[in-house]
């Protein structure tokens, strides 16, 4: 998957927004996943707030390499790679995050 720059800025402006937002005061309802990731659980599980704050200061980081970066920058292949691998591992859990969404919502039905 590749990203331009303005596209990879926007999709990180949107999820700086939507994650303040969330944070203050939405009234969205959060979801708890087990320990086990067997599902959703009525028990505060406080490992959500540290995941929401390592996601908050990677797209900071994110942000300022795009600053950083310009449409002909070359970098070289290890960085590419680290870059390549975080997109991989943070759309992983998205996914996976939607799907345990989408069972919970057929359970309630």
């Amino acid at each position: 998957m590749k990203l331009d720059a303005q596209s990879l800025k926007q999709l990180i402006k949107e999820s700086l927004t939507e994650f303040h937002m969330n944070t203050e005061g939405g009234d969205e309802e959060e979801l708890q996943f087990d320990s086990d990731h067997e599902g959703f659980t009525d028990e505060p599980d406080y490992e959500g707030g540290m995941a929401r704050n390592q996601l908050y200061t990677t797209c900071k980081d994110a942000h300022e390499l795009i600053e950083m970066m310009k449409e002909n920058t070359e970098l070289p292949a290890w960085c590419q790679s680290k870059i390549t691998l975080a997109a991989d591992y943070i759309t992983t859990v998205k996914n996976y995050l939607e799907g345990e969404a989408h069972l919970h919502e057929k359970k309630r039905r």
